[in-house]
């Protein structure tokens, strides 16, 4: 069994984790050492103790968004989601070296056995084992030691800082805040040539530092110390100055702006107070730049989980190639660099030790956490960690679930909702997110947690929800389906058109004839629709319902534009789809699709009318846009049949105009009722969703995307 470092409410925990999953693009390492930076990680410990009330003093503009989230959501959900936040484990670390364990399919440059130094926060955990994507994972060179290389991160912020100065040979260079990563920017800038000066308020800081070989350090308490700058620029000021200080106040940024030259760059790399001194940086005419963690590629989707590099011609350094050159540069000048550690812990005592006052007297601001002895003509198959094997405890013969995927919509509307159905119970969790299997596990009495979905199929359960990425639902229903498992799929079905007749084909199968297959397309249950089908109920004449998704706009990087994951129109639009279906009971007949033209601003089918007539002469409109205003409902609709007009608004009121009016206190768009719809089909027997409805539904979906396309081409 792995095991993991957690922050929980301002103390260190060490939770069992499950076994990773190698994905396509991915590598499992299995950790010698990981790097404690005292003064960030410490830092975050501090936060996480913090209360409500202070937090909300020191980020208002959260208020806002609570206020808004209940009027939303409601006071209890809001509640739940506050305390959620508040209570999870946090997983911790983001710097680390070890073993390749398992290599992705499509990695090509690693093989089982490789020293790797790893990165990112999102992955490099304190943690037995991890899982990294290649674009984050670099090879030790050789004669490094792993407990150094395991500092990759923090070098790798350093190296990017220090390109972004664009240090020359020979010049003067000012380094304010000798933390760690003040520490290490001080020995890239000596490699490079440079004549390093730092700053700091604890002379026990400087003292490390000149102790590593910098050419002066400065107390920043002294009253002379800008005197002393002067006479070390020989009246000139600082070429390069690299602020490396967490400071709240704009007195770094001010000292920086004091000591620099006339047209000097003064780079920041910690996180500072940004109220500047206008007439200093006006007057010096200074360059003032930040440095963006590890470099060109952080946070970027496609670099760094699809693993598409930035060619070299045109970036040269990106994140990768900075953690590889701090390596270089670590290899060089090792003995100063292990002279920034304070103490090196063993993983089963890191708990203990870190929540001692102990670290925080050390005079050094590395701790090193160490997990494995290795010997690199050891067989690397004798490294394994335990599989997470267990039973699910039996709930009075309720139906067992296993859920997929354990995102924002899972933590808001599934698992909330399952725990108030009878009749169910979720007793297996899957997800690559360690955090969130334990954090969920525990709130919701989950019975087991893995990272692979061939585990959790492999498990004594009659059903699967699966609520991950829109480009893996194809698949995984045919592999659940072939495992003997009902299966509940968040929409959309499927998200291309090919999977749509790959889908028919697995739907023919006599095997899975008696096997439920539902998707989360909840507007069809929403009370709200029920109130207007029984209004129709005695209603023979044709209707016209003309349906508003008022979308929003979304930032040009989310995932939704990704063609992969299908769009905005297969992603989300569906669900209205399907409400036309389960309203007018007919197959449709014709689609005709209009959309607005394109600009810098919003995407073309981001804005477009889908108009679809059925065969009982019913007809269809959706207006689908990301560019109206915040103030008027998401969704809306206007329907007309037989004399009778129906106003809905955003699923809270919906009324007879004339008559009757349906309230709900907040928006109920049927996320509890396609579940409860679903666990009853599953007791009973007898699907309350056809795989007609589902099948006609992605036929309109993938209709109106290829009009989409075809229209924007022409």
């Amino acid at each position: 069994m792995n095991k993991q470092i957690f922050i929980d409410k301002g103390r260190l925990v060490t939770k069992k984790i499950p076994e990773f999953n190698c994905r396509p693009g991915e590598l499992i390492v299995d950790v010698l050492f990981s790097a404690f930076s005292s003064g960030t990680e410490f830092g975050e410990l501090a936060k996480s103790s913090e209360s409500l009330l202070s937090r909300a003093r020191k980020s208002p503009e959260k208020i806002g968004k609570a206020i808004n989230m209940i009027k939303a959501t409601g006071l209890k959900n809001t509640i739940n989601f506050v305390e959620d936040s508040q209570l999870a484990l946090q997983a911790t670390g983001y710097s680390l070296a070890g073993i390749v364990k398992s290599v992705g399919e499509g990695i090509n440059d690693f093989v089982i056995g490789d020293l790797v130094a790893c990165s990112g926060a999102q992955y490099a955990h304190h943690a037995t084992q991890v899982k990294v994507s290649k674009q984050l994972c670099v090879k030790i060179p050789d004669g490094l030691s792993a407990s150094v290389a395991s500092t990759v991160t923090l070098g790798s912020i350093a190296m990017q800082g220090v390109r972004q100065a664009n240090v020359v040979l020979g010049e003067r260079v000012a380094v304010i805040g000798l933390g760690v990563i003040g520490q290490i920017t001080s020995q890239i800038l000596l490699a490079a040539g440079a004549k390093v000066t730092g700053f700091d308020l604890d002379t026990r800081k400087i003292q490390l530092a000149t102790d590593n070989g910098l050419h002066q350090g400065l107390d920043a308490k002294n009253s002379d110390v800008l005197h002393r700058a002067q006479e070390l620029t020989d009246g000139y000021g600082f070429d390069k100055v690299l602020i490396c200080s967490s400071d709240p106040s704009p007195a770094s940024a001010e000292m920086a702006f004091e000591i620099s030259r006339h047209r000097a760059t003064v780079v920041m790399i910690g996180g500072i107070g940004l109220d500047l001194n206008r007439s200093l940086m006006y007057y010096k005419e200074l360059n003032f730049v930040a440095s963006m963690s590890y470099g060109p590629g952080r946070y970027e989707r496609d670099y760094e989980e699809r693993g598409l590099d930035l060619p070299i011609s045109y970036v040269r350094w990106t994140e990768n190639r900075n953690m590889l050159s701090y390596l270089e540069v670590a290899k060089d000048r090792e003995n100063n660099l292990k002279n920034l550690i304070g103490r090196i812990v063993d993983f089963d005592d890191a708990e203990k030790y870190l929540n001692s006052e102990e670290p925080k007297t050390l005079n050094k601001p590395l701790i090193i956490i160490k997990y494995l002895e290795f010997d690199r003509d050891e067989n690397i198959e004798s490294i394994k960690s335990n599989k997470n094997t267990g039973k699910i405890q039996p709930k009075n013969k309720k139906i067992q679930l296993g859920l997929i995927g354990a995102g924002g919509f899972v933590k808001n509307f599934i698992l909330p909702n399952l725990s108030n159905i009878d009749g169910c119970n979720v007793a297996a969790l899957v997800s690559s997110d360690s955090a969130a299997i334990v954090n969920m596990r525990k709130k919701y009495d989950i019975d087991l947690g893995f990272s692979s979905v061939d585990d959790v199929l492999d498990c004594d359960i009659d059903a699967v929800i699966v609520a991950n990425r829109h480009s893996e639902h194809f698949d995984l229903i045919k592999r659940s389906l072939n495992k003997g498992k009902h299966v509940f799929i968040e929409k959309p079905t499927v998200n291309k058109a090919e999977q749509l007749e790959g889908l028919l084909g697995v739907f023919s199968e006599n095997e899975h004839q008696n096997q439920l297959v539902y998707t989360g397309y909840n507007r069809a249950f929403s009370p709200h629709i029920k109130f207007v089908q029984e209004q129709l109920e005695n209603i023979k004449s044709p209707i016209m319902l003309s349906y508003q998704m008022n979308a929003g706009a979304l930032k040009k990087d989310n995932w939704q534009y990704d063609l992969e994951e299908g769009g905005r129109n297969i992603g989300e639009a569906v669900h209205i789809y399907h409400l036309f279906g389960a309203l007018f009971k007919s197959k449709p007949e014709s689609i005709s699709v209009t959309c607005v033209k394109g600009s810098k601003s919003y995407m073309a089918y981001d804005n477009f009318s889908a108009n679809i007539r059925y065969e009982n002469g019913c007809v269809g409109i959706l207006t689908y846009t990301s560019i109206g205003s915040d103030a008027f409902p998401k969704e809306s609709f206007i329907m007309h049949s037989g004399g009778t007009t129906i106003v809905s608004n955003n699923y809270t009121e919906t009324k007879i105009v004339g008559g009757k009016t349906f309230k709900t206190s907040l928006s109920e768009k049927g996320h509890r009722e396609v579940l409860q719809s679903f666990i009853r089909s599953l007791i009973h027997g007898t699907s309350e969703m056809t795989r007609e409805e589902q099948i006609d539904t992605m036929h309109i979906a993938f209709c109106v995307e290829s009009e989409l396309r075809d229209g924007l081409r022409v």
